[in-house]
């Protein structure tokens, strides 16, 4: 089985729910935004 990943630009809350979404599927999922907090 080939893992999947994927990059979600941006971290408001459509971007966090669509990282969210896609690791409770099982995909490794990197996360990022422009202004760190």
């Amino acid at each position: 089985m080939t893992a999947k990943t994927a990059i979600v630009i941006g971290g408001g809350i459509a971007g966090c729910s669509t990282a969210y979404a896609l690791a409770q599927r099982g995909i490794k999922v990197s996360l990022l935004e422009r202004n760190a907090a």
